[in-house]
Order: C-alpha cells, then sequence, then structure tokens
C-alpha cells in the first residue's frame, strides 16, 4: 500500500483526493490545510470543470494545518502537493529531501531556478518526481497522440489549441488572480497546451506571441502564440482568462492529410472525426476515461516499479514552463523568439 500525504484541499486537492479513493493500492493517510474548515471536510472547493466530488471522510486521517509539518512528521511514502504555484517548489524539495516521492500539480513552478532546484533534489533523493500535466492523460488528447504516432490520418498539417474561461474566484485568498503567486493564465491555464504541443510536437524552433490582460488577473490574462516547426506548417496555441461569465471550453482542431479530428470539450460528443466521403462522427476505437485517475495510477505505478515517469518526465515539465517564458519574451519584446 502506499501511502500519501496531501498538501491542500482546494480545488484540485479534493480532486486527487477522490481519485485517490478510486485506487485499491493507493491511501491518503494524511492531509494538510491552512483552512480550518477545510481540514474538517466541510469546505466544498469550486472550479472551473465538474470533477464529480464526494462528500469528504477524513476518518482516521492525519490532519495538520502547516504543509511542512506534514513533510516533517507524516509516516507517508507519497507527497502530493496541490498547492499555490509559489509554494510548489519549496514544499516539493523539502518531501524529496524527507525521503518522500513528489507527484506535484502543475505549472511545475514559477521560475525555472525553481523548478532546476526541484529536479537537482530529487536526482540526490533518488526519490520520483512528477508534474502533473493532466492533459497528457486526457483520452481526447491521447486519442490525437496516437493517431499522429500511428499515422493513420497521414500527415499533420495544422494544429489549433484553445482554452478560455472565467477567471477563477474561487481560489483560496485570491492567489490565482495574482500573477505573483499564480503566474497568472499564462502559467496556469494556458501550460495545459503549451505543454501538450510540446509533449506532442517537441520545442519549436520559434515562437510569436501576443497577450494582453482583461482585467481579470495582475498578468497576462489573453495569450495566442504561433509555434514554428519544420514538420507541420501551423501550430497555434491560445488561452484566455475573462470577467465575463463564459464558463470554461478547452478544444483542438488537427488537420491532417486525411481527416480533420476536432475536440470540443463543452460538447457532446467531445471528438469528433471528419473524413472525406463520410458523416462526422466518434472513432470508433476512442475510449472515454478520467484523465486524473488515468494520471495518478501512473504516477503510483512508478512509484510501486522504482521506474521513472517516461510519459511526464519532470524535465519536460521544465521545458514546458521555459516554452511559457519565451511567450512571455516574445509578447513583451513584439518580436519572434528563437529556441
Amino acid at each position: 500500500m502506499i501511502r500519501v500525504g496531501l498538501l491542500g484541499l482546494g480545488f484540485m486537492g479534493r480532486g486527487h483526493f477522490d481519485r485517490y479513493q478510486q485506487l485499491a493500492d493507493v491511501q491518503v493517510t494524511a492531509i494538510a490545510d491552512a483552512e480550518p474548515e477545510r481540514r474538517q471536510g466541510r469546505l466544498l472547493a469550486n472550479g472551473n470543470i465538474d470533477l464529480g466530488l464526494k462528500e469528504l471522510d477524513l476518518a482516521g486521517i492525519a490532519v495538520y494545518a502547516d504543509a511542512q509539518e506534514l513533510v516533517e512528521r507524516a509516516d507517508v511514502d507519497v507527497v502530493d502537493v496541490c498547492l499555490p504555484t509559489h509554494l510548489h517548489s519549496r514544499l516539493a524539495v523539502a518531501a524529496l529531501q524527507a525521503g518522500k516521492h513528489v507527484l506535484c500539480e502543475k505549472p511545475m513552478a514559477p521560475s525555472l531556478r525553481e523548478a532546476d532546484a526541484m529536479i537537482a533534489a530529487a536526482q540526490a533523493s533518488g526519490r520520483t518526481l512528477m508534474i502533473a500535466q493532466c492533459i497528457r492523460f486526457w483520452p481526447e488528447y491521447t486519442y490525437l497522440t496516437r493517431t499522429l504516432r500511428e499515422g493513420t490520418l497521414g500527415k499533420l498539417l495544422s494544429l489549433r489549441l484553445t482554452r478560455s474561461g472565467t477567471a477563477p474566484r474561487w481560489s483560496w485568498q485570491g492567489w490565482m488572480l495574482d500573477a505573483d503567486r499564480s503566474g497568472g493564465a499564462l502559467l496556469d491555464l494556458h501550460i495545459h497546451d503549451v505543454d501538450y504541443v510540446h509533449s506532442l510536437l517537441g520545442k519549436p524552433q520559434a515562437i510569436l506571441a501576443q497577450g494582453g490582460n482583461s482585467g481579470a488577473t495582475t498578468g497576462y490574462d489573453i495569450v495566442s502564440a504561433a509555434y514554428q516547426y519544420d514538420a507541420v506548417p501551423r501550430v497555434s496555441v491560445e488561452g484566455a482568462w475573462m470577467r465575463a461569465g463564459w464558463g470554461f471550453r478547452a478544444g483542438y482542431e488537427a488537420l491532417f492529410e486525411e481527416g480533420l479530428l476536432t475536440y470540443a470539450g463543452w460538447q457532446a460528443p467531445t471528438l469528433t472525426l471528419y473524413r472525406p466521403g463520410a458523416e462526422p462522427a466518434t472513432p470508433e476505437d476512442f475510449e472515454s476515461g478520467d484523465a486524473y485517475v488515468n494520471e495518478i495510477r501512473y504516477f503510483a505505478d512508478c512509484v510501486a516499479s522504482g521506474q521513472a515517469p517516461t510519459r511526464c518526465p519532470p524535465q519536460e515539465a521544465r521545458d514546458s514552463l521555459a516554452l511559457a517564458l519565451k511567450e512571455k519574451e516574445s509578447i513583451e519584446k513584439r518580436a519572434l523568439v528563437r529556441l
């Protein structure tokens, strides 16, 4: 049995807690949260998507008011960091140095210096570090990855990824609206698609980005970036947080030589394949599932087997952060940035 200490019972922490309950060989045995009501399981955590959260039962679980205290005192194998972004590196490094394996929510950290410290601590401790980039485990995105790898629709000609929604005003003490703590939409929202493109196509040769502020946060709320690759004529990645009650929408349009594959997460069905001479339909070999369960199960398997995570290695999460920061550089210089 893998014992988990969960840091943070906000929206994503509650989501992780629920997913651990669905795994037979993993158990949350300790939690830490600064909010007394959350430590008693009474404060509902809202968010931008429906995670199907259930009533929180903390019976038999050690409860801490301070995350550092859990890291130092709790008898756990894994520390799961679901805290505000500016706390990721400090707590992850402390947990790794204490001999714990670490699953850390995205984005990895606000800076490359902090991300590098996490990687160095993992290497020095010999423990497993994985960043929870859930899109790498999202069924509609893994289907696109498989389609590209297997070449079933021929060459990829164009890829457009979008992600937008109402600014996350639900966050604890408004931390997500504070770019100094969250990195703004660029690092918290947009990083999902930056990391997915990175996993799918590798590092681009250059990036040209535009961005601005909608008044929703203190950072870049709006970003649109063009990634230049030799193999794919057009790749664009767009993200936005706004004050309007837009809800949340994420999707992609992937144009291949022999068809168009689209994902619209706010519709049913979500995945549609368009091919010449055929009616639009969900691909017959598509399998739905829960990305968070897939992600946490994969991490637990890595811990149990002693194998480093290859589907979501920390160095790639660090390099995805570097790409997002290159977008910021392009926005501020109003120029193409070469890598």
